[in-house]
C-alpha cells in the first residue's frame, strides 16, 4: 500500500505569489479589471487589507479623466492655459522634483482633516 502525503491546498494569495512575475502581472491586472467592474467603475475604490486596515485607493482611468476635466474647467483661464500648455522644447525633467522629494514634502506637510 502506497502512502502519499498531499500538500495542503494553497490559498489564492499563495498561488498568485508562486507565479512567475510576468504571469503574476497578468493575473493582478485581470483582478484589478474585475474590481473595477464590480465597483461599477464610477468612482474611487477603497482598498483594505485582509485585516480591515485601509491600504489606499484606486481611481479608474475613466473616472480620473472626468475628474481632471472637471477640475480644469473650474480653474481660472490663465491657470488652465498654463496647466494644459505643451512642455517647452528645452524642458529638462532633471530640473523637476523627484518622487522621493515630493514624498518627503508631503510627509512633512501638516495633515488637514475636513
Amino acid at each position: 500500500m502506497s502512502t502519499t502525503t498531499l500538500a495542503p491546498p494553497q490559498s489564492p494569495v499563495e498561488f498568485v505569489q508562486s507565479l512567475p512575475p510576468a504571469v503574476r502581472s497578468e493575473v493582478l491586472l485581470s483582478l484589478l479589471q474585475e474590481l473595477i467592474a464590480l465597483s461599477g467603475g464610477e468612482g474611487l475604490i477603497s482598498i483594505t487589507t485582509p485585516e480591515g486596515k485601509p491600504f489606499g485607493h484606486y481611481v479608474p482611468p475613466a473616472v480620473e479623466k472626468a475628474r481632471s476635466e472637471a477640475a480644469l474647467a473650474e480653474m481660472p483661464p490663465e491657470v488652465r492655459a498654463r496647466m494644459t500648455a505643451p512642455l517647452p522644447d528645452d524642458f529638462d525633467p532633471d530640473d523637476c522634483l523627484s518622487e522621493a522629494e515630493v514624498t518627503a514634502i508631503m510627509r512633512a506637510a501638516p495633515v488637514s482633516r475636513p
